[in-house]
């Protein structure tokens, strides 16, 4: 028998009687489209039917019906007697399952994994599964422990390692194709496999939870395909669909930022306390916002930007305003009137490297949203990881829109749950969280100030949206 031992759990086929599992299964893999028909309809009927009045339901030569009657005979279905057919009634309950992989509407999901393990003495579950004997609920109990949130289903599929090395080809190879489904008629040539050794290797991938066998009509004939567990296709189908497509490189020229760069705001920040502490930032108001001769000072002197540009010089100041708020909010500088005035415990922080300052604003509690209107709420460290981590889905893509980026955001943010899975009815899905407008904007300060101020992200605009760019130090962090 084939080792089926994986670091997670230990599936051992002996433990019930595979073999004749193996045997009613290739005895199915042989079934034409009519012999299926036959099939359900023997599962619909009573235990006892009359010969003569099963072949009247079917319009075709009565020799056909007896040739298909046979070959169920021959699978332990049936056995035709005195001109009655007798169906066994585990028999019965068997194929009630099996054929179901026949339904062109077939998920090979939970339920019929729940179903799978119902072939398995119970008192063998635990030890297959590694959970507790005195759990309640076997199922329900493997759901927690190996499905719950993606992260710990890919983990577990990351962490499963059998001994033999077809079983995980087999794995890498389902779940490495477009659309995740594989022509078994393939698996076995590329492997060198009889149907006997492939219907094997299958029942252990089925009970560990990674790939199953169903059937689709081909040109009139049953075709065997693999597919990864239902839930996980549909996660996964969820993901290839909401994945951030990179902005051509056509539009790409037409982004408009003011700043970018590694650690462009970071070194505007020491630029604007240099300027200040030789007493060269003079304020238009109170409200930060530097003059027109101290903005066209920093971009000369210290940005090396000679207007005009394509930016105006309000737009400058605007940014700067955003500069000389977020000095002031960290304790740097302090605004006296007019006039920004310079602290010495600024000393300190210009001595510090780009990144040592990069991680200073990610961390400190006196970094607040300067440009937008945030609940305090949801300012907490645990939330930014959770949006920092889900950048490295961008990673390498260079410019995408903010708002494609989000829409594959599947992170749990304030009340908002992460994709958790939940059982709806009879049904298990890996259910995405829907964001309240205020954790959306916060995902969106979070990223279009917090992480572009700390240098993880460059942000431009384009057809008046937003867009975003992990700069080398984003991917430093984040991958």
């Amino acid at each position: 028998m084939i080792s089926g031992i994986t670091k997670k759990n230990k599936i051992n086929l002996s433990d019930y009687d595979y073999q004749k599992d193996i045997k009613n299964r290739l005895l199915m893999a042989h079934l034409s489209v009519f012999e299926v028909e036959v099939l359900e309809e023997i599962l619909n009927s009573s235990i006892v039917i009359g010969f003569a009045d099963f072949v009247d339901i079917f319009d075709i030569q009565p020799d056909e019906v007896s040739v298909a009657l046979e070959k169920l005979a021959d699978m332990g279905l049936l056995t035709i007697k005195d001109n009655e057919i007798f169906v066994d009634k585990e028999m019965r309950k068997y194929y009630e399952f099996q054929i179901l992989k026949f339904n062109d509407n077939f998920k090979a999901d939970l339920e019929f994994f729940q179903g799978l393990m119902r072939k398995v003495t119970i008192h063998a579950l635990p030890t297959w599964y590694s959970i507790s004997r005195t759990s309640d609920n076997i199922f329900e109990s493997i759901v927690e422990k190996y499905l719950k949130t993606p992260h710990i289903y890919s983990r577990y599929l990351a962490e499963l390692k059998f001994e033999d090395h077809i079983l995980s080809g087999i794995m890498h190879d389902v779940l490495g194709v477009p659309d995740f489904k594989m022509r078994s008629h393939d698996l076995r040539e590329k492997y060198a496999l009889t149907r006997e050794q492939f219907e094997e290797y299958m029942l252990h991938l089925e009970f560990n939870l990674v790939c199953f066998l169903s059937y689709t009509c081909v040109d009139g004939q049953w075709k065997e395909v693999i597919t990864p567990l239902y839930e996980w296709k549909q996660f996964l189908n969820f993901q290839n669909n909401t994945k951030s497509k990179a902005i051509s490189d056509a539009k790409v020229k037409d982004i408009e930022n003011l700043r970018s760069g590694n650690f462009a705001f970071i070194s505007d920040m020491g630029s604007v306390l240099e300027a200040t502490k030789k007493g060269g930032v003079v304020l238009m108001t109170d409200l930060r916002t530097p003059d027109v001769k101290s903005t066209k000072a920093l971009l000369k002197e210290y940005i090396g930007i000679l207007l005009p540009t394509k930016f105006d010089i309000e737009q400058y100041q605007r940014y700067f305003c955003h500069v000389t708020s977020k000095v002031c909010s960290m304790g740097l500088a302090k605004c006296i009137k007019k006039q920004l005035q310079y602290l010495d415990i600024a000393d300190e922080w210009l001595t510090m490297s780009s990144e040592e300052r990069a991680r200073h604003l990610l961390k400190s509690p006196n970094n607040v949203f300067v440009d937008f209107d945030v609940e305090e709420a949801l300012c907490s460290d645990r939330n930014s990881r959770h949006i920092e981590r889900s950048l490295e889905s961008i990673a390498g893509q260079g410019w995408v829109y903010l708002k494609d980026f989000i829409k594959g955001l599947v992170e749990s943010i304030g009340d908002s749950e992460g994709v958790v899975i939940k059982k709806r009815g009879r049904r298990w899905s890996y259910e995405v969280p829907e964001y309240l407008p205020k954790e959306l904007l916060f995902i969106k300060a979070t990223i279009l100030e917090k992480f572009f101020e700390a240098g993880i992200v460059d942000v431009g605009i384009l057809d008046g949206c937003d867009c975003i760019r992990l700069t080398q130090f984003g991917r430093s962090s984040v991958v």
